[in-house]
């Protein structure tokens, strides 16, 4: 067993697709805890969609997630966990979908990790830089797309140049609509900063279907764009 962790079995993993768009960690701290109140507790989650649970007995235990750029989210040293780990915090791995370090008590008194007001600002700049990656992704694939379609007699295009027009499409779209959700979350963490009262724990019904359609989306449209060469060249040696 590991320190921190008596109530798990190690070895013992459980695999599941992050279901939250990168700029949702409340909602991701509250389904964590709600994980580990099944009896599962996030182990690591470094690859973008992939969460590794470890099971265990239930218990009540508190997930904070902390922004981190993406050289720095991975390069935790130990002296930083134990600033962390002395307040009653303790260092359980790298949420890569959310782009945040997860810590985790399983002290209901324990102090929140962000207090004062300048820990709850450096949490509102990282959060808002990430609304402009998947804004500027998208501008960069609709342009494209509406290049190639303007410039380009479909009718004597290949089928996998006009797979890939329709997966640039697709993926532009929806990296748009993920970027407007990101702007949504981050305006309300904002509202949330102005008033002084950040509430962590808050329902994810909606978050985790929109979040799942997200990353599934993206992960059917990229195996479609590396599939559309090979379904192509079979369906021509059949004709």
């Amino acid at each position: 067993m590991r320190a921190g962790r008596s109530r798990v079995m190690a070895g013992n993993t459980v695999r599941k697709i992050a279901p939250f768009i990168e700029t949702d960690i409340f909602a991701a701290e509250s389904w964590l805890s709600d994980m580990a109140a099944k009896g599962l507790f996030f182990k690591e989650g470094a690859f973008w969609w992939k969460l590794i649970f470890e099971k265990g007995e239930p218990a009540k235990r508190k997930y904070r997630l902390v922004p981190a750029g993406f050289v720095e989210i991975s390069m935790i040293s130990e002296e930083e966990k134990e600033i962390y780990s002395s307040a009653g915090w303790h260092y359980a791995g790298v949420f890569q979908q959310c782009g945040s370090r997860v810590f985790y008590t399983d002290d209901v008194n324990a102090e929140e990790i962000y207090t004062d007001s300048d820990g709850l600002d450096f949490f509102y700049k990282k959060q808002r830089i990430k609304v402009l990656q998947p804004a500027i992704v998208a501008a960069v694939l609709l342009g494209a797309w509406v290049y190639g379609y303007t410039g380009t007699d479909m009718s004597l295009m290949p089928g996998s140049f006009a797979a890939g027009m329709i997966c640039l499409l697709a993926a532009g779209l929806l990296l748009a609509a993920y970027a407007v959700l990101s702007a949504a979350n981050v305006v309300s963490l904002r509202k949330k900063l102005r008033s002084g009262q950040i509430k962590h724990d808050v329902g994810y019904g909606w978050r985790l279907i929109i979040g799942r359609t997200v990353v599934i989306t993206l992960i059917l449209t990229m195996i479609f764009k590396w599939l559309a060469p090979v379904i192509e060249g079979i369906i021509l040696a059949w004709q």
